[in-house]
C-alpha cells in the first residue's frame, strides 16, 4: 500500500519466539556496554545505506545478546519505527534524531545500572557495600528529573540534557565515593563529558541565533535551526576511543 507515490509506507517486523537477551542496562561491564552501543550505531548506520531509515531510539529498543561470541553483541527491536524507501536522513536537528538518541540510551543504561546496584547490591553479596541509600535516592532524583516523563518525545529532547547526573554526584561526598567505587570507569565518564560539552555548546549556539532572529526578523518569518550536536561517526569516534581504553585498562567495578 502507498500513501505517497514517491514514498511507499512499508512497516517492518521482526518475530521472536524464544528469549533473544536482556535489556540495555542489564550489562555485565562497561567493556560490553561500549561493544553493544557500537553494535547498535554500525546496524543503524548499515541500515541508512540500504535506504532504511530509523527516527529516533530508546533503551527499551536495544536488548543484550545472550552470547557474545560468532555473533551480534546486541539486537535492535520495533523496527516498525523505520521508513524505507528513501536515501535521506531525518534532519539532524529534529528531536528524533538517531545518534542524539543513541546517546541518550547511554546515559540512561549507565543511570538505570547504578540505581539498581545502588538499591539491591551485587547479586552474590560478596560486595554488601555496594547496596548503599543515600547513593539511590540522589540517582532516584537524577532519574526523575530527567528520564521521569513518560512522554517517549521528552526522552528525545535535545534541549533537555541527559548527560548532567554524572557532574550531579560529585555535589554529594558520600555518593562521589560511593560512584568512585561502583560507577562506570574513567573510559566511559570521557564519553560522558565529550557529550555534554557537545551538547551544551550546541544549546548556546541555538540561543543566540534565537536571539538575533527575534531582533532581525518579524515573527512569521522567524524559523529556528538547531545545528545537531552529535552524529554517527562522531560518537563512533568516542566510543571506540573508549572500549580501546577500557580494553587495556579494564576498570574495576561491581556490576550486577
Amino acid at each position: 500500500m502507498s500513501f505517497a507515490p514517491q514514498r511507499p509506507h512499508r512497516i517492518i517486523h521482526r518475530l521472536a519466539v524464544s528469549t533473544i537477551g536482556q535489556p540495555l542496562w542489564m550489562y555485565a561491564s562497561d567493556q560490553q556496554l561500549v561493544k553493544s552501543i557500537l553494535d547498535v550505531l554500525e546496524g543503524l548506520m548499515r541500515l541508512e545505506d540500504l535506504g532504511i531509515v530509523r527516527h529516533g531510539i530508546d533503551p527499551g529498543n536495544i536488548f543484550l545478546a545472550g552470547r557474545v561470541c560468532d555473533g551480534p553483541y546486541t539486537y535492535v527491536i520495533d523496527l516498525d519505527h523505520t521508513e524505507s524507501g528513501s536515501r535521506v536522513p531525518a534532519p539532524a536537528h529534529q528531536p528524533g534524531n538517531v545518534a542524539e538518541s543513541l546517546a541518550y540510551a547511554l546515559s540512561y543504561a549507565m543511570l538505570r545500572k547504578c540505581l539498581v546496584l545502588a538499591l539491591k547490591g551485587d547479586k552474590d553479596g560478596r560486595y554488601p557495600e555496594s547496596k548503599n541509600a543515600a547513593a539511590f535516592e540522589h540517582l532516584m532524583e537524577s532519574y526523575t528529573s530527567i528520564f521521569g516523563p513518560t512522554d517517549d518525545a521528552c526522552f528525545r529532547n535535545s534541549h533537555f540534557s541527559k548527560f548532567i547526573w554524572i557532574y550531579a554526584t560529585r555535589t554529594n561526598p558520600k555518593v562521589e565515593a560511593w560512584m568512585w567505587d561502583h560507577g562506570p570507569g574513567a573510559p566511559l565518564i570521557g564519553v560522558f563529558v565529550e557529550l555534554y560539552e557537545a551538547q551544551s555548546t550546541s544549546r548556546v549556539q541555538s540561543m543566540m541565533a534565537s536571539s538575533k532572529q527575534r531582533r532581525s526578523r518579524p515573527s512569521t518569518e522567524r524559523v529556528l535551526e538547531v545545528a545537531p550536536w552529535i552524529d554517527f561517526e562522531t560518537l563512533k569516534a568516542l566510543l571506540q576511543n573508549a572500549l580501546e581504553e577500557e580494553t587495556s585498562n579494564p576498570s574495576e567495578r561491581i556490576h550486577t
